[in-house]
């Protein structure tokens, strides 16, 4: 019969210790943060778990990633991808992306179960509360975030003070509009708990923004608010500033047309010209007579032969040439004369007069590009150019083409 040392005994469970890691085989279940009581843990899917800056910190299956609801703090989180990192939106799991090769959660879900902790599922993403029986005492649920509950009882706004409004029964400080969702806010205004507040993010990029608004300037600007457009010619960069047409000084982008379009082609409005400037060499045509906001009177892509003189196909109501480097700012508007915003995926189509419309007048095309602008580019003190972003386009666009918008 063989002997078993205590020596022998403790030597294998410290290989056990070792091979499972001590965090697994002594778990301390938790519903708050505030159970766990070793520094530097927290209370993730209801058990004990360290922070950790990289998946270096995690075992080999796990991944490094964004706790929900909870900023930029990381726990180690299981994973199905080997090695736990990644290197595309594709290697992580259902509600999850890359970023700095660790899968970090979305915030979304469909179900309770989707989300981490004491998290629920309300209105489609993870949240701290869906009523006042998922916060703590002495807080209550308003849009999925749990408050300090404080202030006088009510029914209607009326029953409180001025400056406060009725929010769950209780009076509350009015600092905007109650909303739901960012869309329920005025341009310029994102929705925070349940609040409508003025938006003035610094940023990096998009991602650093609230779901509406684009990174503009190091700014989190709502992306309602483009709804300009603006072509600048580029002819100079072709050679062709001192071009003429029928006797006629005809430098610049010759346009007959400017369209804006959704995503899957439905037509949406003609450019409206609100503002202008002609460049140099050009003596034809009327900006605000072509692009009025209605279709041109010709049917195909060009001009019929029905101009003045007699025989071309090339009129003064119908194409204007903006001049070299000259420039024009439209915007579209729907059946209640309301300027449409702008949307990622849209697109514009722009006509422009050249060799396509009539090769023997036409012996190359002009060039010009496109960019959105804010509608603040566009006041009685003149055409902001610096309200506008980088052309969607490089190099310029040439003859007639479009452009997709992207925010």
């Amino acid at each position: 019969m063989r002997t078993v040392t205590l020596p022998a005994i403790i030597f294998t469970l410290f290989v056990v210790l070792l091979s499972t890691g001590c965090d697994e085989m002594f778990q301390v279940s938790c519903e708050t943060d505030a159970d766990c009581s070793r520094d530097g843990d927290v209370c993730f899917d209801q058990v004990c778990t360290s922070t950790c800056s990289s998946n270096a910190d995690c075992f080999s299956d796990e991944v490094c990633a964004e706790r929900p609801g909870r900023g930029t703090e990381r726990v180690c989180q299981e994973s199905d991808i080997p090695g736990g990192g990644c290197d595309s939106d594709f290697d992580c799991p259902d509600r999850h992306f890359c970023e700095s090769s660790s899968c970090v959660h979305d915030g979304t879900c469909s179900a309770d179960t989707d989300c981490f902790g004491n998290e629920v599922c309300f209105g489609g993403y993870c949240r701290e509360c869906a009523d006042d029986f998922d916060c703590p005492s002495g807080e209550f649920c308003d849009s999925g975030f749990c408050l300090p509950d404080g202030g006088d009882e009510c029914w209607h706004d009326d029953d409180c003070a001025l400056g406060e409004f009725c929010d769950g029964g209780l009076c509350l400080p009015d600092g905007g509009d109650e909303c739901w969702f960012d869309d329920e806010c005025a341009p310029g205004e994102f929705c925070d708990a349940g609040t409508c507040v003025q938006d003035g993010t610094e940023c990096f990029d998009d991602w650093d923004c609230p779901s509406g608004f684009v990174c503009d300037g190091g700014e989190c600007l709502d992306q309602l608010g483009y709804h300009v457009l603006l072509i600048e010619d580029r002819t100079s960069t072709v050679g062709r500033c001192n071009d003429t047409t029928m006797g006629y000084d005809t430098a610049g982008a010759k346009l007959m047309y400017v369209e804006l379009y959704e995503e899957d082609g439905t037509f949406l409005a003609d450019g409206t010209a609100m503002d202008y400037e002609y460049g140099t060499n050009t003596n034809f045509g009327d900006i605000s007579q072509v692009l009025d906001g209605s279709a041109p009177e010709f049917s195909d892509a060009c001009p019929t032969d029905e101009g003045s003189p007699t025989g071309s196909n090339f009129r003064h109501d119908q194409v204007v040439a903006i001049g070299c480097d000259g420039w024009v700012a439209l915007q579209f508007f729907d059946l209640d004369a309301n300027p449409i915003s702008f949307i990622d995926g849209d697109y514009v189509a722009i006509g422009e007069f050249g060799p396509a419309c009539n090769d023997t007048m036409q012996s190359a095309d002009d060039a010009y590009d496109v960019s959105i602008c804010t509608s603040s580019a566009l006041s009685s003190s003149g055409f902001d150019i610096n309200e506008c972003l980088y052309p969607f386009n490089d190099p310029p666009l040439e003859g007639s083409d479009w452009v997709s918008i992207f925010l």
